[in-house]
């Protein structure tokens, strides 16, 4: 709980008072003033002239402490080594060895090859069964399209943080929907079509 009484233009705060509560504990800070610090590593409160109590509601064994200057972090800020993976090469990015660096990685292939395969699957779904609603394909196309984001991006949040190895979530979620494209193309032509496929490719 935080409660300033004025604000003055050099944005400094007068007649502060603060109420925090952390491990049971209650803390309570009165300040003549106030200002907010930005630093390399956070933003700062700083306070000044003013008491700060410490201690357990219900019991007597509070802290009291009087003061010129203190300060609170209230925002914690990333430590500048940690460099936004976006910008990262690819190519540096093959020879990492850590697992948030291979779900970036798996990030940047997934795009051209979920373009191919929606491709793939959008050409059974493009033959229209005249039985069939209107919009029965579209509701079908839409939902695969749908269940295959949502997973993707669930693969890479498992390999970033090592639930998963990092080619079984590049394959998994891409051999699925492979197999959907199969099963449509089985639907709409029998399994005629893949018959034949396989026969031209075996040797």
């Amino acid at each position: 709980m935080f409660y300033v009484e004025k604000i003055t233009r050099d944005k400094t705060m007068h007649n502060v008072f603060v109420q925090n509560r952390t491990h049971n504990e209650l803390a309570v800070i009165n300040a003549n003033e106030a200002r907010l610090s930005d630093t390399a590593d956070g933003v700062y409160l700083i306070f000044k002239h003013g008491q700060r109590v410490q201690g357990q509601p219900g019991q007597k064994n509070f802290t009291v402490e009087r003061f010129n200057d203190y300060a609170i972090r209230i925002d914690e800020r990333s430590s500048p080594a940690s460099l936004n993976r976006q910008a990262i090469p690819t190519e540096q990015l093959w020879q990492a060895n850590n697992n948030a660096d291979s779900a970036e990685l798996q990030k940047r292939i997934a795009i051209p090859v979920s373009l191919i395969l929606l491709s793939f699957i959008s050409v059974p779904l493009a033959q229209q069964s005249p039985r069939s609603g209107v919009y029965g394909n579209i509701l079908i196309g839409f939902l695969i399209y749908f269940s295959y984001g949502n997973f993707l991006r669930l693969s890479q949040v498992w390999v970033a943080n090592g639930v998963i190895s990092t080619w079984l979530g590049g394959i998994t979620v891409n051999a699925f929907l492979i197999a959907i494209g199969l099963v449509l193309l089985s639907r709409n032509y029998g399994f005629a079509l893949p018959i034949r496929f396989f026969k031209r490719i075996a040797p």
